[in-house]
């Protein structure tokens, strides 16, 4: 599977997290191209941000700065790959 390096996935996010604030966190890493918010499957409180950057280095500065890091009271993971199955659902839990 090829990845996109400009876009970054970032779970679980709370329903509290709207696209702006995503964006304003992710802005300090470089320029955003768009942000996107999904809903989790079975899951109504958590969500993923797809946040996609106008280059790779910005996405990857997101990703060593923000991986691990908290926002809204939940630990995050930012990755490359969307995160799916079983990964998925140890991220949610």
């Amino acid at each position: 599977m090829t990845t996109n390096q400009s876009e970054v996935y970032v779970c679980p996010l709370s329903p509290n997290v709207t696209t702006d604030h995503l964006r304003e966190i992710m802005g300090n890493f470089g320029e955003i191209y768009s942000v996107d918010l999904e809903s989790i499957s079975g899951c109504p409180d958590r969500q993923i941000g797809k946040v996609q950057f106008n280059d790779s280095e910005s996405a990857r500065s997101a990703l060593t700065h923000m991986d691990r890091g908290e926002i809204d009271g939940l630990r995050i993971r930012v990755t490359f790959e969307k995160p799916e199955g079983d990964d998925l659902q140890r991220l949610i839990k």
